[in-house]
This record gives C-alpha cells, sequence and structure tokens, in this order.
C-alpha cells in the first residue's frame, strides 16, 4: 500500500564528503536512515534507495552490511531496490522521479523520505504513515512548530500531475497547486526538520545521539 522512496543520490558539495557513507551510530547515515524505513510497520510495498553520486561505491557498502536487515527485510530478498539515477546531477527532483517509476502496482501511497535524515526515528516514521491511511489525504506532509518537514507522503494517483511539474522547483510546485489537498500534520519531533548538509551539523548531532546512547545505558 505505500512505497517508500529515499533519496540518496547527491554529491554532498556542501558536506565536502560523501555523506551517504559517513559513520552514525554502528553503520552510516544511509544505513541508519533505510532501518528506520525498513522497520515501519506501514511500509509493506517497497522500499527504494535512489543512488547517484559515487554509486558503486556507496552499494558496495550497503551490499557488504547486516546493519540495514531488519526481520525478514534484506536486501537479497527484494524488499528494499536499489535504483541508481544517472541524472542525479540535475537536482534532487530527478531522483523523486526515478523513485517513481514502474512502482508496484498495489501502492496507493508514495514516502519520500531524505538519505540524509538518520534522526527521523521510526517511532515518526510510523506515525507519520499510520494517519496518512487512517486520513487518506492526497498529500500529508509533517510539521513541527509550523515547519515542513519529512517524511512526506502522497497518493500514487498524483504521479502523473508530479511528472509533469517544472524541474526547477520539484514537489514544492504540487504543494503550491493544490493547497487544498495538503494535510499538515503537527508532530512533536524537531527531527523531522533536520538534516545533514554540513559536516560541522554532522559532528553536532552524531556526538548529540552518542550522548545520549551513553546516557541511556
Amino acid at each position: 500500500m505505500i512505497t517508500a522512496v529515499i533519496l540518496a543520490a547527491g554529491k554532498a558539495t556542501r558536506m565536502g564528503k560523501l555523506k551517504q557513507i559517513l559513520p552514525w551510530q554502528e553503520s552510516t547515515i544511509l544505513e541508519t536512515v533505510i532501518s528506520n524505513v525498513a522497520a515501519c510497520k506501514y511500509i509493506d510495498d517497497e522500499i527504494r534507495v535512489i543512488l547517484g553520486a559515487q554509486s558503486e561505491r556507496v552499494k558496495k557498502v550497503l551490499s557488504s552490511t547486516k546493519n540495514i536487515s531488519q526481520d525478514n527485510i534484506n536486501l537479497k530478498e527484494g524488499k528494499i531496490n536499489i535504483i541508481v539515477n544517472n541524472n542525479y546531477e540535475q537536482g534532487m527532483f530527478s531522483s523523486v522521479l526515478a523513485g517513481l517509476h514502474n512502482l508496484p502496482l498495489a501502492s496507493e501511497y508514495v514516502m519520500i523520505i531524505p538519505g540524509d535524515q538518520p534522526l527521523i526515528s521510526t517511532d515518526t516514521i510510523d506515525y507519520v504513515a499510520k494517519r496518512t491511511l487512517q486520513e487518506k489525504p492526497e498529500i500529508l506532509i509533517p510539521t513541527f512548530a509550523r515547519k515542513r518537514g519529512h517524511p512526506l507522503i502522497f497518493t500514487t494517483d498524483l504521479i502523473p500531475e508530479v511528472y509533469s511539474l517544472p524541474a526547477d522547483q520539484g514537489l514544492r510546485s504540487l504543494f503550491q497547486k493544490y493547497p487544498d489537498k495538503v494535510f499538515h500534520l503537527p508532530v512533536e519531533q524537531k527531527e523531522i526538520t533536520i538534516d545533514l548538509d554540513y559536516y560541522d551539523e554532522y559532528q553536532k548531532y552524531r556526538e548529540l545521539v552518542e550522548e545520549d546512547e551513553v546516557k541511556n545505558k
């Protein structure tokens, strides 16, 4: 019913390093995002991971790890589908389009989540997905203090519209075109608005997570 699309194709120019495979907890940033999505009980179709920059290097890390396995979910079993976006230099929206191609017929909704947001917990992803299935909105966007965040979800009925959007505006122009279709879901987790674009941000939040782990032991 829900297919998840994880956007992880960028070159991470502002980070200065390939952030998808930077260390995070016991694995990497991207692996953590995949694990958090994979553990969501409402993601019952595919989890699509969109790669681009240095895709072979990232795929090597993903294929050699056990950190993204969750119960019966495993790369080799096809639940997680690695897709390479050869047009990644055209921007993030090109990865969205790559993730929407040939969705499972059973999919009613698409969940979009950036691959640089490891702070978004499975509980938050579960809550957003659950409310989507309850409310049945055409577009759902979680918010914290009125600021939009991720994961965002939209119905597959809107995919033809998405393909017609201006590439330089992407999904934002869809929300602007159909404000009446957007259901804003307030959540209590600020993490939905936090991505890791710069190395100092990465260091700051990685240290905070590690401190929390020590406190909880």
